[in-house]
Protein backbone atom coordinates (compact mmCIF):
# COMPACT_ATOMS: atom_id res chain seq x y z
CA UNK A 1 0.00 0.00 0.00
CA UNK A 2 1.11 3.24 -0.64
CA UNK A 3 -0.26 6.49 1.49
CA UNK A 4 -0.75 9.55 -0.29
CA UNK A 5 -3.25 12.79 -0.48
CA UNK A 6 -6.74 11.80 -1.97
CA UNK A 7 -8.11 15.27 -3.39
CA UNK A 8 -12.70 15.26 -2.40
CA UNK A 9 -15.17 16.99 -4.67
CA UNK A 10 -15.00 20.17 -2.38
CA UNK A 11 -11.26 20.69 -3.38
CA UNK A 12 -9.85 19.72 -0.24
CA UNK A 13 -7.40 16.85 0.76
CA UNK A 14 -7.61 13.50 2.42
CA UNK A 15 -5.65 11.00 3.54
CA UNK A 16 -6.07 7.29 2.06
CA UNK A 17 -4.69 4.69 0.66
CA UNK A 18 -4.38 3.67 -2.60
CA UNK A 19 -3.72 -0.61 -3.25
CA UNK A 20 -3.22 -2.44 -6.18
CA UNK A 21 -0.49 -0.27 -7.89
CA UNK A 22 2.14 -0.97 -10.02
CA UNK A 23 4.46 2.18 -8.87
CA UNK A 24 6.04 2.47 -12.30
CA UNK A 25 9.34 4.56 -11.76
CA UNK A 26 7.56 7.52 -13.51
CA UNK A 27 5.63 7.58 -10.70
CA UNK A 28 2.17 7.34 -12.47
CA UNK A 29 -0.89 5.40 -10.66
CA UNK A 30 -3.83 3.91 -12.09
CA UNK A 31 -6.40 2.00 -10.43
CA UNK A 32 -9.27 2.02 -7.23
CA UNK A 33 -8.67 4.62 -4.42
CA UNK A 34 -11.07 4.28 -1.51
CA UNK A 35 -11.75 7.05 0.88
CA UNK A 36 -14.22 7.32 3.31
CA UNK A 37 -15.67 4.05 1.90
CA UNK A 38 -16.08 5.90 -1.10
CA UNK A 39 -14.31 3.99 -4.05
CA UNK A 40 -13.10 5.93 -6.48
CA UNK A 41 -10.97 5.21 -10.07
CA UNK A 42 -7.89 7.36 -10.35
CA UNK A 43 -5.23 8.29 -12.83
CA UNK A 44 -2.77 10.41 -10.88
CA UNK A 45 0.68 11.24 -9.03
CA UNK A 46 2.03 10.12 -5.98
CA UNK A 47 3.77 12.72 -3.96
CA UNK A 48 7.33 12.24 -3.81
CA UNK A 49 8.28 9.71 -6.62
CA UNK A 50 8.97 9.97 -9.96
CA UNK A 51 8.65 13.07 -12.68
CA UNK A 52 5.26 15.58 -12.94
CA UNK A 53 2.60 14.54 -15.08
CA UNK A 54 1.94 16.23 -18.07
CA UNK A 55 -0.70 18.91 -17.09
CA UNK A 56 0.70 20.30 -13.59
CA UNK A 57 -0.97 23.32 -12.08
CA UNK A 58 0.76 26.46 -12.83
CA UNK A 59 0.77 29.01 -9.98
CA UNK A 60 0.85 32.29 -10.65
CA UNK A 61 1.33 35.58 -8.76
CA UNK A 62 0.77 39.28 -9.53
CA UNK A 63 -0.15 42.24 -7.45
CA UNK A 64 -2.14 45.20 -8.67
CA UNK A 65 0.46 47.94 -10.03
CA UNK A 66 3.09 46.28 -8.32
CA UNK A 67 6.43 44.33 -9.58
CA UNK A 68 8.03 42.16 -7.30
CA UNK A 69 10.96 44.42 -5.50
CA UNK A 70 8.69 47.14 -4.84
CA UNK A 71 8.88 49.22 -2.11
CA UNK A 72 5.99 50.99 -0.40
CA UNK A 73 4.98 52.48 2.65
CA UNK A 74 4.29 51.09 5.59
CA UNK A 75 0.38 50.90 6.11
CA UNK A 76 0.08 50.51 1.99
CA UNK A 77 -2.56 47.57 1.21
CA UNK A 78 -1.75 45.94 -1.77
CA UNK A 79 -4.10 43.66 -3.81
CA UNK A 80 -2.68 39.91 -4.90
CA UNK A 81 -4.09 37.60 -6.79
CA UNK A 82 -3.31 34.39 -6.73
CA UNK A 83 -4.05 31.99 -9.64
CA UNK A 84 -3.38 28.74 -11.40
CA UNK A 85 -4.28 26.78 -14.28
CA UNK A 86 -3.12 23.16 -15.72
CA UNK A 87 -2.28 23.03 -19.35
CA UNK A 88 -5.42 21.65 -20.25
CA UNK A 89 -7.15 24.57 -19.19
CA UNK A 90 -8.83 23.23 -16.00
CA UNK A 91 -8.27 25.39 -13.15
CA UNK A 92 -7.16 24.52 -9.66
CA UNK A 93 -7.34 24.29 -6.16
CA UNK A 94 -4.55 26.88 -4.67
CA UNK A 95 -3.54 27.99 -1.11
CA UNK A 96 -2.25 31.81 -1.15
CA UNK A 97 0.44 32.59 1.54
CA UNK A 98 1.61 36.10 3.29
CA UNK A 99 4.67 36.02 4.95
CA UNK A 100 6.55 38.94 6.87
CA UNK A 101 10.43 38.43 7.41
CA UNK A 102 11.03 41.16 10.60
CA UNK A 103 8.09 39.58 12.33
CA UNK A 104 7.52 35.83 11.15
CA UNK A 105 4.12 36.98 10.53
CA UNK A 106 2.15 34.88 8.09
CA UNK A 107 -1.98 35.08 6.57
CA UNK A 108 -2.82 31.70 4.88
CA UNK A 109 -4.63 28.78 4.02
CA UNK A 110 -2.41 26.04 4.19
CA UNK A 111 -5.13 23.59 5.45
CA UNK A 112 -7.56 23.91 2.57
CA UNK A 113 -7.23 24.46 -1.38
CA UNK A 114 -9.59 27.37 -2.41
CA UNK A 115 -12.09 26.44 -5.49
CA UNK A 116 -11.29 29.51 -7.74
CA UNK A 117 -13.67 31.03 -9.51
CA UNK A 118 -15.36 32.66 -12.53
CA UNK A 119 -13.92 32.96 -15.90
CA UNK A 120 -10.39 34.48 -14.36
CA UNK A 121 -9.30 31.78 -12.59
CA UNK A 122 -8.22 33.83 -9.92
CA UNK A 123 -8.39 34.03 -6.02
CA UNK A 124 -7.92 38.00 -4.79
CA UNK A 125 -7.01 38.82 -1.37
CA UNK A 126 -6.03 42.50 -0.12
CA UNK A 127 -3.17 42.69 2.55
CA UNK A 128 -2.36 45.79 4.54
CA UNK A 129 1.28 46.10 5.00
CA UNK A 130 1.32 46.97 8.82
CA UNK A 131 4.86 46.19 9.44
CA UNK A 132 8.42 47.18 7.73
CA UNK A 133 10.18 44.55 6.69
CA UNK A 134 10.02 42.15 3.16
CA UNK A 135 6.71 40.13 2.29
CA UNK A 136 6.63 37.65 0.71
CA UNK A 137 3.36 35.78 -0.94
CA UNK A 138 3.42 32.80 -2.97
CA UNK A 139 0.46 29.99 -3.93
CA UNK A 140 0.86 26.43 -4.18
CA UNK A 141 -1.98 24.51 -6.66
CA UNK A 142 -3.69 21.11 -6.72
CA UNK A 143 -4.78 19.55 -9.98
CA UNK A 144 -8.93 18.59 -9.16
CA UNK A 145 -10.86 17.43 -12.33
CA UNK A 146 -12.82 15.57 -10.34
CA UNK A 147 -11.08 13.61 -7.88
CA UNK A 148 -7.60 13.22 -9.12
CA UNK A 149 -4.78 13.39 -6.43
CA UNK A 150 -1.65 15.21 -7.57
CA UNK A 151 1.34 16.56 -6.45
CA UNK A 152 1.26 20.57 -5.21
CA UNK A 153 2.91 22.85 -7.48
CA UNK A 154 4.62 25.71 -6.03
CA UNK A 155 4.43 29.30 -7.65
CA UNK A 156 7.64 31.84 -7.56
CA UNK A 157 7.55 33.79 -4.06
CA UNK A 158 6.50 37.78 -5.03
CA UNK A 159 8.34 40.03 -2.86
CA UNK A 160 6.74 43.86 -1.41
CA UNK A 161 9.36 45.82 1.14
CA UNK A 162 7.15 47.94 3.45
CA UNK A 163 9.85 50.84 5.32
CA UNK A 164 8.91 53.39 7.71
CA UNK A 165 7.85 56.71 5.51
CA UNK A 166 10.10 59.72 7.14
CA UNK A 167 7.81 62.29 5.04
CA UNK A 168 6.14 64.44 7.13
CA UNK A 169 2.28 65.12 6.00
CA UNK A 170 0.08 67.77 6.72
CA UNK A 171 -3.58 68.80 6.48
CA UNK A 172 -3.93 71.38 4.02
CA UNK A 173 -6.14 74.22 4.77
CA UNK A 174 -9.22 75.63 2.99
CA UNK A 175 -8.22 77.52 0.53
CA UNK A 176 -10.43 77.90 -2.57
CA UNK A 177 -8.20 80.49 -4.50
CA UNK A 178 -5.14 78.55 -5.68
CA UNK A 179 -7.77 76.19 -7.31
CA UNK A 180 -9.77 78.52 -8.76
CA UNK A 181 -8.28 80.08 -10.97
CA UNK A 182 -10.30 80.16 -14.12
CA UNK A 183 -7.46 78.63 -16.10
CA UNK A 184 -5.25 75.34 -16.03
CA UNK A 185 -5.46 74.28 -12.56
CA UNK A 186 -9.29 74.43 -12.58
CA UNK A 187 -9.98 73.28 -15.65
CA UNK A 188 -7.40 70.16 -15.49
CA UNK A 189 -7.61 69.25 -11.95
CA UNK A 190 -10.97 67.54 -10.89
CA UNK A 191 -12.19 65.92 -7.43
CA UNK A 192 -9.49 63.27 -7.19
CA UNK A 193 -7.17 65.99 -7.33
CA UNK A 194 -8.27 68.34 -4.86
CA UNK A 195 -8.92 65.59 -2.40
CA UNK A 196 -5.41 64.04 -2.90
CA UNK A 197 -4.29 68.00 -3.02
CA UNK A 198 -2.26 67.14 -6.01
CA UNK A 199 -2.03 69.20 -8.97
CA UNK A 200 -1.05 67.22 -12.03
CA UNK A 201 -3.44 69.00 -15.07
CA UNK A 202 -4.63 65.54 -15.92
CA UNK A 203 -8.10 64.76 -14.76
CA UNK A 204 -6.54 62.05 -12.26
CA UNK A 205 -8.36 59.07 -12.33
CA UNK A 206 -8.68 56.56 -9.35
CA UNK A 207 -5.69 53.57 -10.17
CA UNK A 208 -4.46 55.29 -13.94
CA UNK A 209 -0.98 55.81 -12.18
CA UNK A 210 -0.69 52.36 -10.50
CA UNK A 211 -1.72 50.71 -13.22
CA UNK A 212 -5.12 49.37 -11.72
CA UNK A 213 -7.72 52.05 -12.84
CA UNK A 214 -11.52 51.16 -12.58
CA UNK A 215 -13.00 49.47 -15.23
CA UNK A 216 -16.68 50.02 -13.68
CA UNK A 217 -18.18 52.94 -11.69
CA UNK A 218 -18.72 51.21 -8.41
CA UNK A 219 -17.60 51.26 -4.94
CA UNK A 220 -14.95 48.08 -5.19
CA UNK A 221 -13.46 49.22 -8.71
CA UNK A 222 -12.74 52.80 -7.66
CA UNK A 223 -11.82 52.00 -3.93
CA UNK A 224 -9.40 49.25 -5.52
CA UNK A 225 -8.25 51.88 -7.75
CA UNK A 226 -7.41 54.45 -4.83
CA UNK A 227 -6.08 52.01 -2.65
CA UNK A 228 -3.69 50.99 -5.71
CA UNK A 229 -2.67 54.51 -6.04
CA UNK A 230 -1.42 54.00 -2.20
CA UNK A 231 -4.72 55.48 -0.17
CA UNK A 232 -5.36 53.71 2.88
CA UNK A 233 -8.93 52.47 4.06
CA UNK A 234 -10.27 54.11 7.39
CA UNK A 235 -13.14 55.14 9.47
CA UNK A 236 -14.87 58.12 9.95
CA UNK A 237 -13.09 58.46 13.49
CA UNK A 238 -9.90 57.26 13.02
CA UNK A 239 -7.33 60.04 13.18
CA UNK A 240 -3.57 59.03 10.95
CA UNK A 241 -0.68 59.39 13.46
CA UNK A 242 1.46 60.70 10.69
CA UNK A 243 -0.53 63.93 9.43
CA UNK A 244 -2.33 62.23 6.47
CA UNK A 245 -5.75 63.62 5.58
CA UNK A 246 -8.83 61.35 5.23
CA UNK A 247 -10.86 62.13 2.38
CA UNK A 248 -14.53 60.43 1.37
CA UNK A 249 -15.63 58.37 -1.68
CA UNK A 250 -19.39 58.82 -2.85
CA UNK A 251 -21.15 56.92 -5.98
CA UNK A 252 -23.80 58.13 -8.34
CA UNK A 253 -24.32 54.89 -8.87
CA UNK A 254 -23.77 53.52 -12.83
CA UNK A 255 -22.79 57.41 -13.56
CA UNK A 256 -20.06 59.02 -11.49
CA UNK A 257 -17.92 59.14 -8.87
CA UNK A 258 -17.32 62.30 -6.40
CA UNK A 259 -14.47 62.95 -3.77
CA UNK A 260 -14.09 65.50 -0.74
CA UNK A 261 -11.34 66.12 1.77
CA UNK A 262 -11.16 67.09 5.21
CA UNK A 263 -9.56 70.56 5.58
CA UNK A 264 -7.16 71.47 8.87
CA UNK A 265 -10.19 73.41 10.31
CA UNK A 266 -11.93 69.81 10.33
CA UNK A 267 -14.75 70.53 7.97
CA UNK A 268 -15.00 69.85 3.97
CA UNK A 269 -14.97 70.37 0.91
CA UNK A 270 -14.61 69.68 -2.44
CA UNK A 271 -13.97 70.28 -6.65
CA UNK A 272 -16.77 68.52 -9.23
CA UNK A 273 -14.73 67.83 -11.89
CA UNK A 274 -13.77 71.22 -13.50
CA UNK A 275 -15.52 73.46 -11.85
CA UNK A 276 -14.94 75.69 -8.52
CA UNK A 277 -13.53 74.01 -5.50
CA UNK A 278 -16.18 74.67 -2.35
CA UNK A 279 -16.74 74.15 1.57
CA UNK A 280 -20.66 74.07 0.34
CA UNK A 281 -23.12 70.86 -0.10
CA UNK A 282 -26.05 71.26 -2.96
CA UNK A 283 -28.40 72.97 -0.69
CA UNK A 284 -25.51 75.54 0.35
CA UNK A 285 -24.81 74.32 3.86
CA UNK A 286 -21.24 74.57 4.95
CA UNK A 287 -19.90 70.77 5.51
CA UNK A 288 -19.53 69.03 8.55
CA UNK A 289 -20.20 65.90 7.24
CA UNK A 290 -19.88 64.05 3.99
CA UNK A 291 -22.15 61.36 5.32
CA UNK A 292 -24.85 63.79 6.14
CA UNK A 293 -24.42 66.04 4.01
CA UNK A 294 -26.92 66.86 0.80
CA UNK A 295 -24.73 65.42 -2.24
CA UNK A 296 -27.14 65.78 -5.02
CA UNK A 297 -27.38 62.24 -7.21
CA UNK A 298 -24.67 61.02 -5.10
CA UNK A 299 -26.09 58.51 -3.07
CA UNK A 300 -24.05 56.20 -2.48
CA UNK A 301 -21.23 56.91 0.13
CA UNK A 302 -18.54 54.25 0.21
CA UNK A 303 -16.19 55.53 2.34
CA UNK A 304 -13.10 57.33 4.21
CA UNK A 305 -9.40 56.96 3.34
CA UNK A 306 -5.97 58.34 4.34
CA UNK A 307 -3.97 60.63 2.00
CA UNK A 308 -0.50 61.67 2.12
CA UNK A 309 -1.13 65.53 1.77
CA UNK A 310 0.91 68.91 2.17
CA UNK A 311 -0.05 71.67 3.53
CA UNK A 312 0.79 73.45 0.67
CA UNK A 313 -1.63 73.78 -1.84
CA UNK A 314 -1.77 71.20 -5.07
CA UNK A 315 1.75 69.67 -3.23
CA UNK A 316 0.35 66.41 -1.97
CA UNK A 317 2.50 63.02 -2.13
CA UNK A 318 -0.24 60.79 -3.34
CA UNK A 319 0.92 58.96 -6.98
CA UNK A 320 -1.93 59.90 -9.14
CA UNK A 321 -2.47 60.90 -12.92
Amino acid sequence: MYKAEFTNATGNYEHTYYYNFALPSSGWIYGNAECNGYSQTVDGYINGYGTAPNDPPAPAISVAGRSSGDSVPVGTTITVYYSATDTNGNLNGIRYHAWNSSTGFHDDNFGNYVTQSGSSGQVTKNFTLSTAGDWYFWTDARDTPGLTASTPAFGSGFKITAYVNSTTYCVPAYAPSYWNDWSTIQYNNNCYNYSNNVRTDTFAQPGRASGNMYSSINATEVSNGAISDGLIPTDAWSVDPDGRTKIALVIDPGWDFHWYRQDSDGRWSHKPGGTSATNLDNSGNLITNPETADRGGYTEFVGYFFTPSDCAQGQGHAVIN
